[in-house]
């Protein structure tokens, strides 16, 4: 699961954009949150609009590509490749209380080393200070009743999430691992797993 961090800046950042037969997904979003950690991290203070920037290629197969933008105060790289879905049947509650996951560096050591952690499981389910947070490389929402609820406090806020927030297809909350048995099940999702493709479990598939 590791991605080659070599031959980039220290402290690059990255966004993964969804491309369905050519076409980028959510752009408005990933253009905020990159805009808006080019600001706090590097003191840009111009707007850059990737739809401007990205070259789609030539040819580009009438399916889901993932294009990985990695940037500084200014894109560094911009990436292409076929997308494959994850197959998640389990998760593995890791708790940690240091993880800080503001920004989406393109490097991330400390996530790797709570992934290592999720035993015969398919991903983990982190856990800070008592509440739920992110999966490894995922947002995430459990039902309760007919709402699907998010954390309050993800590491990440994702692009798919603030466009599902938007959209009041989910609702922020304060998540206790202690309540978990008060929902029936948990979504999974992220830049390229929108709501439409997000992983669904039971809650019986968190193992602590």
């Amino acid at each position: 699961m590791k991605e080659n961090t070599e031959n980039f800046p220290q402290g690059a950042c990255i966004e993964t954009i969804r491309y369905m037969d050519a076409r980028p997904e959510n752009l408005a979003h990933h253009n905020l949150r990159m805009n808006r950690t080019r600001q706090d991290l590097f003191g840009s203070e111009d707007f850059v609009d990737l739809g401007e920037l990205i070259r789609i290629p030539d040819m580009l197969p009438s399916h889901v590509y993932k294009c990985r933008v990695t940037y500084t105060h200014q894109i560094v790289a911009v990436e292409w490749e076929p997308y494959q879905r994850r197959v998640i049947r389990s998760l593995q509650v890791v708790h940690n209380e240091t993880i800080d996951y503001t920004y989406k560096y393109r490097q991330r050591h400390d996530l790797e080393k709570i992934y290592s952690q999720k035993k015969k499981h398919d991903d983990v389910l982190i856990v800070r200070n008592g509440y739920l947070t992110d999966a490894y490389v995922c947002n995430i929402a459990l039902l309760k009743g007919d709402k699907w609820l998010t954390p309050a406090l993800p590491l990440l806020k994702g692009t798919q999430r603030e466009l599902l927030l938007e959209q009041d297809k989910i609702y922020e909350a304060d998540i206790h691992l202690d309540n978990l048995p008060d929902f029936t099940h948990i979504r999974l999702f992220n830049a390229m797993m929108p709501w439409r493709d997000a992983i669904e479990l039971p809650v019986r598939q968190i193992f602590h």
